[in-house]
């Protein structure tokens, strides 16, 4: 942690987020909230993607930095910007829960982009409005490639997906191309690469995933996994995980999980 401290203070934004959740967390560093604000702040202005999320969202939950929505939805969207996959899923989820119609396609093309850099809830959030058409136009043979993508980066709920899908693909007689594809993912192959060259930043990444496994972490955003810190579910505490009711009817039972498709 030392080390990540003389990072941030050399310039990098990635060290300095990571700090600034040490701080705010008390995970590797006394808890300071006066040098957490200090860090997060100096890594946003280093136009670090990681640093402007978490910022984001301490300043939409009051956590950390005074609550201040507009700004949350400002550094939001400059962590979009840089390109950052959990601030696309992110924005995704805000405007599909927000009933606005108009904005779905947009919310759409986030999950896209997302999708595209293997964010696995946007990958797996994606599948599902592919499959039932919610949200999105009906593309089972889309669906069935993310879940495929999931399954083989060892997503826990991708398979039990796919084998739903081969059962009511071949009760509906679908598409002959799709049923071969779920045939081979009955016994799908789980391949592990793994390579001896990597980066700085790849490192910082692992930081990160480290502190948020650190147990003081939930599964939605970064800011409201801190204890202490409560997530309400007219925003944050959606699940992703199928449930046993009847099929979705609208995206918000799509996102919170309350529904399972058939």
């Amino acid at each position: 942690m030392r080390n990540l401290v003389q990072l941030a203070r050399n310039g990098s934004g990635r060290a300095a987020a990571i700090v600034a959740m040490a701080y705010a967390s008390g995970d590797g560093f006394e808890k300071n909230f006066e040098k957490a604000e200090h860090y997060i702040i100096l890594g946003a202005r280093s136009r670090d993607p990681v640093a402007a999320y978490l910022m984001a969202d301490w300043l939409r939950n009051g956590f950390v930095l005074d609550q201040d929505i507009a700004k949350a939805d400002e550094m939001l969207d400059l962590s979009i910007k840089y390109g950052y996959a959990p601030a696309m899923y992110e924005k995704a989820l805000q405007i599909l829960k927000s009933s606005d119609s108009d904005k779905t396609d947009q919310a759409v093309a986030l999950l896209e982009s997302a999708a595209e850099q293997n964010n696995m809830r946007a990958m797996f959030l994606l599948a599902r409005m592919k499959e039932t058409g919610t949200g999105a136009a009906k593309d089972v043979e889309g669906a069935v490639d993310l879940f495929q993508r999931l399954a083989r980066a060892r997503h826990p709920e991708a398979m039990a997906y796919l084998k739903d899908l081969a059962e009511r693909s071949a009760n509906a007689k679908q598409d002959s191309a799709i049923l071969a594809k779920l045939e081979l993912d009955k016994n799908i192959e789980v391949i592990e690469v793994t390579g001896e060259a990597f980066e700085v930043s790849l490192v910082l990444d692992g930081l990160v995933d480290t502190l948020v496994s650190s147990g003081k972490y939930d599964q939605n955003s970064i800011g409201s996994r801190i204890r202490g810190v409560s997530c309400n579910e007219s925003f944050k505490c959606g699940s992703i995980k199928p449930g046993d009711d009847p099929a979705a009817s609208t995206i918000w039972e799509l996102i919170s999980g309350r529904k399972r498709w058939r």
